[in-house]
């Protein structure tokens, strides 16, 4: 009989509590579905601003390469016109020669 008792409560009050247990875990699962989707932006957002500035870095080390090249050629340039004045110096004597 306790087994039947218990069967008729579950019954009588047993839906009831399923159904509000379901509504909950539905409630709940809608705001982590939410929290979920703003995340989702977040991280889409940071992704865009990440691409953004690696683009940017990149032209910047590209900047940073060509001045580079450009320093270096002009430095080579100057030894080659220091060395020729000073072979051209040793050749002719020297100054005042």
């Amino acid at each position: 009989m306790a087994t039947l008792g218990a069967q008729l409560r579950w019954m009588l009050r047993g839906g009831a509590s399923t159904t509000a247990a379901l509504e909950s875990l539905s409630t709940d699962l809608r705001a982590l579905q939410a929290q979920v989707a703003r995340l989702e932006q977040a991280v889409i957002a940071v992704d865009r601003r990440t691409t953004e500035l690696d683009r940017r870095l990149l032209e910047d080390v590209d900047r940073l390469r060509l001045a580079a090249a450009e320093v270096t050629d002009d430095l080579v340039e100057r030894v080659d016109a220091v060395r020729a004045e000073v072979r051209s110096l040793q050749l002719g004597g020297g100054v005042g020669s």
